[in-house]
């Protein structure tokens, strides 16, 4: 299963439609093991007018990485059988700088 986070980068609409599209993948992996390839995960910007920002994609995707449930409250769907790996580039400007 593949998502484009760049889907994801209108904030506004960003916490119904990561949880609308994660649930369908809770619901298709609910009988077997899956792959999440997670890309373009690089283009969301992690800093709007000089100031870090916390992005509701990447906080949904961290929480899978480290609790293998998404949500909050009761309401928690279970990505224990599901495997998410990102596909990156890095842009040349930060190979040079590391």
């Amino acid at each position: 299963i593949s998502l484009d986070a760049q889907k994801y980068t209108d904030e506004e609409r960003a916490g119904w439609q990561v949880s609308h599209d994660l649930q369908t993948i809770s619901e298709k992996c609910a009988q077997k093991p899956c792959i999440v390839m997670v890309d373009e995960l690089d283009k969301l910007p992690e800093y709007e007018n000089g100031k870090l920002v916390t992005r509701t994609f990447i906080g949904a995707i961290n929480q899978i990485l480290t609790d293998g449930v998404y949500g909050n409250g009761t309401e928690k769907t279970q990505f224990s059988n599901v495997l998410v790996m990102t596909t990156m580039n890095f842009s040349p400007d930060d190979i040079e700088r590391y």
